[in-house]
């Protein structure tokens, strides 16, 4: 593999300007719906398929870009191969310690997320703002217990979907039948799952935990 050489994020924003990048252009609305690799230590990858191309489009220079976007509400789905302990209870003070730190920093962050744990997975939708989305999906691809971390979905959105800042759901006896019926396992191991499916999912496990806590609206 070919390693490019590390870049700031306004380097990386004049690249993008310049053209760099956009064998992924942005979807409709925004969005980009495909799987992309994170090269750990390779900022330049994710950044320039995340960063949209609207605002070189009208002619706006990259400070401009960088001002005029930070406050768009955005979500990230990801999913990556989990390095976790073989042994039950080690793994769960390992998803426990990730919970804890990761609920400090997103409150910090105002980001709003939801992690599903199956089958050596972990799968997570991240919300918030572009750039506070964009630094916590760097830390989760500098994470030694995050393998071959892959991009799902990214796109806007006009409201947030997600009611804690960090929440974690195992796959239980309990919520089995979500998980059956979202049948993601095939779509992991051939590394092509949906963001429709995860989406899904993620919305039935949060609405499946807060009606066994007595919660039967959600506001958000």
């Amino acid at each position: 593999m070919i390693r490019k050489p590390r870049a700031t994020a306004k380097s990386l924003i004049s690249l993008e300007c310049r053209g760099v990048g956009r064998q992924n252009p942005p979807g409709p609305a925004g969005a980009v719906r495909q799987n992309l690799p994170w090269d750990r230590g390779h900022d330049v990858y994710v950044l320039l398929n995340l960063l949209p191309l609207a605002a070189c489009l009208d002619g706006a220079g990259p400070q401009d870009m960088r001002t005029s976007k930070r406050s768009s509400l955005i979500h990230l789905i990801y999913f990556s191969r989990a390095q976790l302990s073989a042994d039950p209870a080690a793994r769960l003070r390992q998803i426990n310690e990730i919970a804890r730190h990761a609920q400090k920093k997103n409150e910090f962050s105002v980001i709003t997320s939801l992690l599903i744990v199956d089958q050596g997975y972990f799968i997570q939708i991240l919300e918030g703002e572009r750039m506070s989305v964009q630094d916590t999906f760097q830390r989760i691809g500098g994470d030694s217990r995050h393998r071959d971390v892959h991009i799902v979905e990214w796109r806007e959105i006009a409201k947030r979907e997600f009611v804690t800042s960090f929440a974690y759901v195992l796959r239980t006896a309990t919520n089995d039948a979500l998980f059956q019926k979202a049948n993601l396992a095939p779509m992991l191991q051939r590394g092509t799952p949906k963001a429709s499916t995860i989406h899904a999912l993620a919305q039935a496990l949060q609405a499946d935990t807060m009606a066994k806590q007595g919660i039967d609206h959600l506001f958000v």
